[in-house]
């Protein structure tokens, strides 16, 4: 890499000028490339969690959650960057427009698991029960967002 005294370089010098460095010059996410990191986390997540590495599952199935919901947002042209009040007021405006307000409750399912990683609170019986209920979730907010 090159060094220019008191500039920073973010890329090699040998790559060609289009590369871009910057998030702005970047190609948006489509929708359609949430849904397959969603679906890509949520297998990762179950396979956490068959290997009993119940903290990372958790983390895994929360990342799983995120992508979804931006999938959704995606889709319908929403703003979200993904913040936990981005997530959260694109869940209660998704409940409000489908006219279904379990979406918001059943989010709380996905949140836990968000709380879980971080606090490993969460008991044997609750990760069996609450992330079946939170994978259902992940798969029906995917099926809004195809």
């Amino acid at each position: 890499m090159g060094f220019l005294p008191g500039r920073m370089m973010l890329r090699p010098c040998n790559l060609p000028r289009h590369t871009p460095i910057m998030a702005t010059e970047a190609t948006p996410i489509t929708a359609s490339d949430h849904a397959r990191a969603a679906g890509d986390l949520l297998a990762e997540s179950d396979r956490k969690f068959a290997a009993r590495k119940h903290l990372q599952a958790s983390a895994t199935l929360w990342d799983a959650t995120v992508q979804a919901v931006m999938a959704v947002a995606v889709h319908r042209d929403w703003p979200c960057d993904g913040s936990p009040l981005s997530l959260r007021n694109t869940i209660e405006r998704l409940a409000e427009q489908e006219g279904d307000h379990l979406i918001s409750l059943k989010y709380v399912y996905a949140e836990n698991f968000r709380d879980n990683a971080e606090l490993d609170f969460m008991e044997f019986r609750e990760l069996a029960y609450d992330g079946a209920k939170a994978r259902d979730f992940v798969r029906c907010l995917l099926a809004m967002a195809c």
